[in-house]
Protein backbone atom coordinates (compact mmCIF):
# COMPACT_ATOMS: atom_id res chain seq x y z
CA UNK A 1 0.00 0.00 0.00
CA UNK A 2 3.23 2.45 -0.81
CA UNK A 3 1.87 3.91 -4.21
CA UNK A 4 -0.09 7.49 -4.11
CA UNK A 5 -3.63 5.40 -5.50
CA UNK A 6 -3.24 2.70 -2.71
CA UNK A 7 -2.92 5.44 -0.38
CA UNK A 8 -5.60 7.62 -2.11
CA UNK A 9 -8.31 4.88 -1.64
CA UNK A 10 -7.41 4.34 1.45
CA UNK A 11 -8.11 8.05 2.39
CA UNK A 12 -11.58 7.77 0.23
CA UNK A 13 -12.62 4.98 2.67
CA UNK A 14 -11.85 7.35 5.41
CA UNK A 15 -13.34 10.24 5.17
CA UNK A 16 -16.24 8.28 3.51
CA UNK A 17 -16.70 5.94 6.89
CA UNK A 18 -15.65 8.86 9.57
CA UNK A 19 -18.47 11.52 7.87
CA UNK A 20 -21.15 8.40 7.99
CA UNK A 21 -19.91 7.55 11.97
CA UNK A 22 -19.76 11.13 12.84
CA UNK A 23 -23.16 11.94 11.37
CA UNK A 24 -24.48 8.71 13.38
CA UNK A 25 -22.59 10.47 16.21
CA UNK A 26 -24.47 13.88 15.70
CA UNK A 27 -27.78 12.63 14.25
CA UNK A 28 -30.35 15.42 15.63
CA UNK A 29 -28.01 17.64 13.79
CA UNK A 30 -29.64 16.49 10.71
CA UNK A 31 -32.60 16.25 11.71
CA UNK A 32 -35.41 18.89 12.03
CA UNK A 33 -34.98 20.29 15.63
CA UNK A 34 -36.17 24.01 15.25
CA UNK A 35 -38.00 22.75 19.10
CA UNK A 36 -35.30 21.90 21.11
CA UNK A 37 -32.37 24.66 19.25
CA UNK A 38 -32.66 27.40 16.14
CA UNK A 39 -32.05 26.54 12.84
CA UNK A 40 -30.53 29.27 10.94
CA UNK A 41 -30.91 29.19 7.28
CA UNK A 42 -28.16 31.40 5.22
CA UNK A 43 -30.82 33.21 3.78
CA UNK A 44 -34.40 34.38 5.18
CA UNK A 45 -35.73 33.01 1.74
CA UNK A 46 -34.24 29.39 2.76
CA UNK A 47 -36.98 28.93 5.62
CA UNK A 48 -37.99 25.72 4.62
CA UNK A 49 -40.65 23.16 5.80
CA UNK A 50 -38.45 20.37 8.05
CA UNK A 51 -39.25 17.65 5.45
CA UNK A 52 -36.32 19.08 3.27
CA UNK A 53 -34.32 18.22 6.49
CA UNK A 54 -34.60 14.52 5.80
CA UNK A 55 -34.77 14.52 2.24
CA UNK A 56 -30.97 16.42 3.09
CA UNK A 57 -29.72 13.60 4.96
CA UNK A 58 -31.26 10.65 2.83
CA UNK A 59 -29.52 12.25 0.08
CA UNK A 60 -26.03 12.84 2.14
CA UNK A 61 -26.49 8.83 3.78
CA UNK A 62 -27.13 7.80 0.11
CA UNK A 63 -24.29 8.99 -1.98
CA UNK A 64 -21.54 8.99 0.58
CA UNK A 65 -23.04 4.93 1.58
CA UNK A 66 -22.13 4.70 -2.86
CA UNK A 67 -18.69 6.58 -2.42
CA UNK A 68 -17.66 3.85 0.11
CA UNK A 69 -18.78 0.87 -2.30
CA UNK A 70 -17.27 2.61 -5.05
CA UNK A 71 -14.38 3.27 -3.27
CA UNK A 72 -13.65 -0.73 -2.35
CA UNK A 73 -14.45 -1.87 -5.49
CA UNK A 74 -11.91 1.05 -6.73
CA UNK A 75 -14.30 2.83 -9.08
CA UNK A 76 -13.40 5.87 -9.63
CA UNK A 77 -16.41 7.45 -12.42
CA UNK A 78 -18.99 6.17 -9.61
CA UNK A 79 -16.70 7.81 -6.54
CA UNK A 80 -16.55 10.87 -8.42
CA UNK A 81 -20.74 11.06 -9.29
CA UNK A 82 -21.50 9.54 -5.53
CA UNK A 83 -19.24 12.53 -4.40
CA UNK A 84 -20.65 15.08 -6.30
CA UNK A 85 -24.17 14.27 -4.72
CA UNK A 86 -22.73 14.37 -1.59
CA UNK A 87 -20.89 18.14 -1.73
CA UNK A 88 -24.55 19.43 -2.59
CA UNK A 89 -26.36 17.35 -0.42
CA UNK A 90 -24.28 18.61 2.28
CA UNK A 91 -24.63 22.24 0.73
CA UNK A 92 -27.73 21.95 0.73
CA UNK A 93 -27.95 21.02 4.44
CA UNK A 94 -26.06 23.46 5.48
CA UNK A 95 -28.12 26.41 3.69
CA UNK A 96 -30.71 25.64 5.70
CA UNK A 97 -29.24 25.40 9.21
CA UNK A 98 -25.50 27.15 9.75
CA UNK A 99 -25.14 25.13 12.56
CA UNK A 100 -24.55 22.35 10.34
CA UNK A 101 -20.66 23.62 9.19
CA UNK A 102 -18.72 21.85 11.37
CA UNK A 103 -15.10 22.23 10.56
CA UNK A 104 -15.30 18.24 10.41
CA UNK A 105 -17.44 18.21 7.29
CA UNK A 106 -16.07 21.23 5.71
CA UNK A 107 -12.56 18.85 6.14
CA UNK A 108 -13.98 15.52 5.18
CA UNK A 109 -16.20 17.04 1.96
CA UNK A 110 -13.19 18.97 0.83
CA UNK A 111 -11.12 15.85 1.56
CA UNK A 112 -13.44 13.92 -0.78
CA UNK A 113 -13.79 16.10 -3.45
CA UNK A 114 -10.41 17.03 -3.62
CA UNK A 115 -9.95 13.04 -3.81
CA UNK A 116 -12.33 12.45 -6.93
CA UNK A 117 -10.30 14.51 -9.44
CA UNK A 118 -9.08 12.05 -12.11
CA UNK A 119 -5.26 12.56 -11.28
CA UNK A 120 -4.03 10.17 -8.48
CA UNK A 121 -0.67 12.62 -7.87
CA UNK A 122 -2.54 15.80 -8.09
CA UNK A 123 -5.25 15.20 -6.25
CA UNK A 124 -2.40 13.83 -3.53
CA UNK A 125 -0.38 17.03 -3.26
CA UNK A 126 -3.48 19.40 -3.19
CA UNK A 127 -4.63 16.97 0.18
CA UNK A 128 -1.13 17.63 1.21
CA UNK A 129 -2.01 21.52 0.47
CA UNK A 130 -4.94 21.27 2.50
CA UNK A 131 -3.81 19.41 5.61
CA UNK A 132 -0.85 21.97 6.18
CA UNK A 133 -3.29 24.59 5.55
CA UNK A 134 -5.49 23.54 8.72
CA UNK A 135 -2.10 23.17 10.82
CA UNK A 136 -0.82 26.61 10.14
CA UNK A 137 -4.06 28.37 10.45
CA UNK A 138 -4.96 26.10 13.75
CA UNK A 139 -1.69 27.28 14.97
CA UNK A 140 -2.04 31.25 14.02
CA UNK A 141 -5.33 31.54 15.65
CA UNK A 142 -3.36 30.24 19.39
CA UNK A 143 -0.91 32.39 19.11
CA UNK A 144 -3.32 34.96 21.28
CA UNK A 145 -3.08 35.88 24.78
CA UNK A 146 -6.63 35.39 24.95
CA UNK A 147 -5.89 31.33 23.92
CA UNK A 148 -3.06 31.17 26.39
CA UNK A 149 -5.28 32.53 29.20
CA UNK A 150 -8.64 30.69 28.25
CA UNK A 151 -9.05 27.92 26.00
CA UNK A 152 -5.26 27.17 26.51
CA UNK A 153 -5.52 26.67 30.41
CA UNK A 154 -8.89 24.94 29.90
CA UNK A 155 -7.40 22.21 27.17
CA UNK A 156 -4.43 21.79 29.81
CA UNK A 157 -6.79 21.08 32.86
CA UNK A 158 -8.00 18.11 30.79
CA UNK A 159 -5.02 16.39 29.72
CA UNK A 160 -3.93 16.81 33.49
CA UNK A 161 -6.76 15.48 35.14
CA UNK A 162 -6.91 12.53 32.15
CA UNK A 163 -3.07 11.60 33.69
CA UNK A 164 -3.95 11.88 37.12
CA UNK A 165 -2.23 15.17 37.79
CA UNK A 166 -3.48 17.26 40.33
CA UNK A 167 -2.81 21.32 39.54
CA UNK A 168 -5.68 23.14 39.91
CA UNK A 169 -3.46 25.91 42.14
CA UNK A 170 -1.12 26.36 39.46
CA UNK A 171 -4.45 26.69 36.46
CA UNK A 172 -6.18 28.70 38.63
CA UNK A 173 -6.41 32.74 36.46
CA UNK A 174 -4.48 34.36 38.82
CA UNK A 175 -2.21 32.30 40.11
CA UNK A 176 1.17 34.02 40.82
CA UNK A 177 2.49 31.88 38.17
CA UNK A 178 0.89 32.63 35.44
CA UNK A 179 3.94 33.57 33.69
CA UNK A 180 5.17 29.91 33.37
CA UNK A 181 1.47 28.45 32.92
CA UNK A 182 1.68 30.64 29.83
CA UNK A 183 4.68 29.13 28.74
CA UNK A 184 3.23 25.49 28.80
CA UNK A 185 0.28 26.35 27.05
CA UNK A 186 2.41 28.22 24.47
CA UNK A 187 3.68 25.02 23.32
CA UNK A 188 0.62 24.11 21.90
CA UNK A 189 0.09 26.19 19.03
CA UNK A 190 4.28 26.21 18.16
CA UNK A 191 3.91 22.22 18.27
CA UNK A 192 1.23 22.75 15.58
CA UNK A 193 3.47 25.39 13.56
CA UNK A 194 6.00 22.65 13.18
CA UNK A 195 3.73 20.07 11.87
CA UNK A 196 2.99 22.91 9.56
CA UNK A 197 6.59 23.91 8.09
CA UNK A 198 7.95 20.30 8.87
CA UNK A 199 5.25 18.75 6.45
CA UNK A 200 6.37 21.04 3.73
CA UNK A 201 9.81 19.25 3.20
CA UNK A 202 10.58 15.68 2.61
CA UNK A 203 13.58 15.86 4.91
CA UNK A 204 11.38 16.83 7.99
CA UNK A 205 8.01 15.15 7.40
CA UNK A 206 8.82 11.98 9.79
CA UNK A 207 9.28 14.01 12.57
CA UNK A 208 6.27 16.18 11.43
CA UNK A 209 4.20 12.99 11.27
CA UNK A 210 5.08 11.66 14.67
CA UNK A 211 4.92 15.44 16.04
CA UNK A 212 1.29 15.48 14.83
CA UNK A 213 0.63 12.25 16.00
CA UNK A 214 1.93 13.02 19.42
CA UNK A 215 -0.30 16.50 19.52
CA UNK A 216 -3.68 14.42 18.51
CA UNK A 217 -3.22 12.31 21.40
CA UNK A 218 -2.62 14.81 23.50
CA UNK A 219 -5.78 16.42 22.52
CA UNK A 220 -7.41 12.82 22.86
CA UNK A 221 -6.62 12.38 26.26
CA UNK A 222 -7.10 16.37 27.04
CA UNK A 223 -11.02 16.51 25.63
CA UNK A 224 -11.91 12.72 26.02
CA UNK A 225 -13.58 11.11 28.64
CA UNK A 226 -10.64 10.67 30.70
CA UNK A 227 -10.10 14.33 30.26
CA UNK A 228 -13.05 17.01 29.83
CA UNK A 229 -15.58 14.69 28.56
CA UNK A 230 -16.34 16.22 25.00
CA UNK A 231 -18.37 14.06 22.54
CA UNK A 232 -17.19 11.03 20.98
CA UNK A 233 -16.72 13.07 17.41
CA UNK A 234 -13.75 14.91 19.11
CA UNK A 235 -11.87 11.43 19.51
CA UNK A 236 -12.82 10.27 15.96
CA UNK A 237 -12.09 13.08 14.23
CA UNK A 238 -8.68 13.07 15.91
CA UNK A 239 -7.97 9.64 14.79
CA UNK A 240 -8.72 10.80 11.36
CA UNK A 241 -5.64 13.19 11.40
CA UNK A 242 -3.65 10.82 12.97
CA UNK A 243 -4.44 7.91 10.27
CA UNK A 244 -4.62 10.80 7.65
CA UNK A 245 -1.10 12.31 8.51
CA UNK A 246 0.11 8.58 8.32
CA UNK A 247 -1.36 8.10 4.83
CA UNK A 248 -0.18 11.68 3.27
CA UNK A 249 2.87 12.45 4.58
CA UNK A 250 5.12 9.09 5.85
CA UNK A 251 7.58 8.72 3.83
CA UNK A 252 7.91 6.19 0.75
CA UNK A 253 10.30 5.00 -2.02
CA UNK A 254 6.97 4.22 -4.37
CA UNK A 255 5.21 7.41 -3.93
CA UNK A 256 8.27 9.80 -4.68
CA UNK A 257 8.56 7.82 -7.81
CA UNK A 258 5.12 7.54 -8.86
CA UNK A 259 4.99 11.44 -7.94
CA UNK A 260 7.89 12.17 -10.70
CA UNK A 261 6.42 9.94 -13.67
CA UNK A 262 2.87 10.51 -13.55
CA UNK A 263 2.47 13.23 -16.19
CA UNK A 264 -1.13 14.14 -17.63
CA UNK A 265 -2.83 17.47 -18.91
CA UNK A 266 -4.91 18.77 -16.30
CA UNK A 267 -8.86 18.26 -16.83
CA UNK A 268 -11.43 20.89 -15.52
CA UNK A 269 -12.16 18.86 -12.61
CA UNK A 270 -8.67 19.21 -11.58
CA UNK A 271 -8.46 22.71 -12.40
CA UNK A 272 -11.57 23.23 -9.83
CA UNK A 273 -9.80 21.17 -7.14
CA UNK A 274 -6.66 23.08 -7.38
CA UNK A 275 -8.37 26.44 -6.73
CA UNK A 276 -10.91 24.96 -4.00
CA UNK A 277 -7.60 23.85 -2.49
CA UNK A 278 -6.11 27.53 -3.08
CA UNK A 279 -8.99 29.20 -1.49
CA UNK A 280 -9.37 27.62 1.03
CA UNK A 281 -5.91 27.70 2.24
CA UNK A 282 -5.76 31.31 1.52
CA UNK A 283 -9.03 32.64 2.89
CA UNK A 284 -8.27 32.23 6.37
CA UNK A 285 -5.83 35.31 6.51
CA UNK A 286 -9.13 37.48 6.03
CA UNK A 287 -10.23 36.25 9.40
CA UNK A 288 -8.89 39.68 11.37
CA UNK A 289 -10.50 42.01 9.12
CA UNK A 290 -13.97 40.53 9.78
CA UNK A 291 -14.57 38.28 6.57
CA UNK A 292 -14.59 34.94 7.36
CA UNK A 293 -16.27 33.34 10.61
CA UNK A 294 -13.45 31.34 12.82
CA UNK A 295 -14.10 27.65 11.85
CA UNK A 296 -13.77 28.32 8.15
CA UNK A 297 -10.30 30.09 8.77
CA UNK A 298 -9.88 26.82 11.21
CA UNK A 299 -9.53 28.64 14.27
CA UNK A 300 -10.83 25.91 16.09
CA UNK A 301 -10.48 27.64 19.86
CA UNK A 302 -10.85 30.92 19.07
CA UNK A 303 -11.20 32.87 22.32
CA UNK A 304 -12.86 35.75 20.21
CA UNK A 305 -15.61 33.68 18.86
CA UNK A 306 -18.42 34.81 21.15
CA UNK A 307 -18.26 38.53 22.15
CA UNK A 308 -22.28 38.29 22.79
CA UNK A 309 -24.29 37.48 26.48
CA UNK A 310 -27.97 36.47 26.18
CA UNK A 311 -30.20 37.15 29.82
CA UNK A 312 -33.94 36.85 30.37
CA UNK A 313 -35.63 37.72 33.74
CA UNK A 314 -36.59 34.58 36.10
CA UNK A 315 -39.95 34.61 34.54
CA UNK A 316 -39.68 34.19 31.40
CA UNK A 317 -37.13 31.24 32.54
CA UNK A 318 -39.60 29.38 34.28
CA UNK A 319 -42.08 29.88 31.27
CA UNK A 320 -39.37 28.18 29.14
CA UNK A 321 -40.19 24.56 27.84
CA UNK A 322 -38.33 22.21 30.28
CA UNK A 323 -36.07 20.63 27.66
CA UNK A 324 -34.15 23.66 27.49
CA UNK A 325 -34.85 25.09 30.86
CA UNK A 326 -31.99 23.49 32.80
CA UNK A 327 -29.33 25.57 29.79
CA UNK A 328 -30.50 29.31 32.05
CA UNK A 329 -28.39 29.88 34.97
CA UNK A 330 -30.04 30.74 38.33
CA UNK A 331 -31.04 35.02 38.07
CA UNK A 332 -27.86 36.21 39.75
CA UNK A 333 -27.64 39.81 41.83
CA UNK A 334 -29.39 42.05 39.10
CA UNK A 335 -32.84 39.15 38.74
CA UNK A 336 -31.03 38.41 35.19
CA UNK A 337 -30.22 34.72 34.10
CA UNK A 338 -27.97 34.13 31.75
CA UNK A 339 -28.29 31.41 28.89
CA UNK A 340 -25.44 29.24 28.00
CA UNK A 341 -25.56 28.46 23.90
CA UNK A 342 -22.48 26.36 24.21
CA UNK A 343 -23.60 23.41 26.82
CA UNK A 344 -27.37 24.09 24.74
CA UNK A 345 -25.64 23.29 21.75
CA UNK A 346 -23.77 20.68 23.01
CA UNK A 347 -26.82 18.94 25.19
CA UNK A 348 -29.01 18.97 22.59
CA UNK A 349 -27.33 18.62 19.04
CA UNK A 350 -23.92 16.92 20.34
CA UNK A 351 -22.13 19.20 18.97
CA UNK A 352 -20.13 22.79 19.84
CA UNK A 353 -22.41 25.65 19.20
CA UNK A 354 -20.85 27.46 15.47
CA UNK A 355 -18.74 30.62 17.02
CA UNK A 356 -20.16 33.66 15.79
CA UNK A 357 -22.80 36.24 17.24
CA UNK A 358 -24.83 35.80 14.59
CA UNK A 359 -26.11 32.16 16.08
CA UNK A 360 -26.25 34.06 19.58
CA UNK A 361 -28.68 37.18 17.81
CA UNK A 362 -30.49 34.24 16.14
CA UNK A 363 -30.74 32.04 19.73
CA UNK A 364 -32.01 35.24 21.10
CA UNK A 365 -34.23 36.17 18.68
CA UNK A 366 -35.77 31.94 18.89
CA UNK A 367 -36.28 32.44 22.93
CA UNK A 368 -38.49 35.75 22.33
CA UNK A 369 -40.31 33.66 19.85
CA UNK A 370 -41.25 31.14 22.74
CA UNK A 371 -42.55 34.00 24.26
CA UNK A 372 -39.29 34.92 26.63
CA UNK A 373 -40.17 38.98 26.34
CA UNK A 374 -37.46 40.14 27.94
CA UNK A 375 -34.51 38.84 26.27
CA UNK A 376 -31.36 41.11 26.03
CA UNK A 377 -27.79 40.92 24.97
CA UNK A 378 -25.04 42.00 26.65
CA UNK A 379 -21.14 42.70 24.99
CA UNK A 380 -18.76 40.67 27.21
CA UNK A 381 -16.77 43.51 26.75
CA UNK A 382 -18.94 45.81 28.58
CA UNK A 383 -21.15 43.79 30.78
CA UNK A 384 -23.41 46.69 31.60
CA UNK A 385 -24.51 47.10 27.59
CA UNK A 386 -27.68 46.22 26.87
CA UNK A 387 -29.15 45.67 23.60
CA UNK A 388 -32.92 44.65 23.87
CA UNK A 389 -34.32 41.89 21.41
CA UNK A 390 -36.72 44.05 19.58
CA UNK A 391 -37.57 44.76 16.36
CA UNK A 392 -38.60 48.11 17.40
CA UNK A 393 -35.26 48.57 18.95
CA UNK A 394 -33.11 50.54 16.22
CA UNK A 395 -30.30 49.15 18.22
CA UNK A 396 -31.22 45.84 17.48
CA UNK A 397 -32.04 46.75 14.09
CA UNK A 398 -28.58 48.13 13.28
CA UNK A 399 -27.21 44.94 14.74
CA UNK A 400 -28.52 42.72 13.17
CA UNK A 401 -28.30 44.77 9.56
CA UNK A 402 -25.04 44.44 9.99
CA UNK A 403 -24.51 40.88 9.51
CA UNK A 404 -23.73 39.20 6.08
CA UNK A 405 -25.71 36.34 6.60
CA UNK A 406 -29.11 35.80 8.06
CA UNK A 407 -29.91 35.45 11.57
CA UNK A 408 -33.72 35.00 12.05
CA UNK A 409 -34.47 31.59 12.77
CA UNK A 410 -36.41 29.18 10.91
Amino acid sequence: MNSIESRLNVLRILFTTSLLILIGATWMLWLPHAAIFPQVPVARSLSLPPNIDIVCLAVILASLFAALVTSVRKSKTGFRCATVGCVVAFASSIAIDQQRFQPWVYHLVLGLLVAATGNSRRSFVCLRILVCGIYLHSALSKLDVAFLDQHGRYILSGFFQSIGLHLEDWLAPRDPRWLSRRWVIGVMPVAELLVALGLCWSQTRKFAVVLAITTHMFLMLALGPWGLGHEIGVLIWNAVFIVQAILLFWPSTRVSESAQTEQSPWSHSQIAAAIVVATVSLAPFARPMGWIDPWPSWALYSPRSHELRITISERDRDGIDERNRRFVSEPDFSGRCSVRIDRWSLTQLSVPVYPSERIEVAAALWLRQQGAESVQLHAKSDPASVILVDGNSPTFALLVDGFRLNVVPR
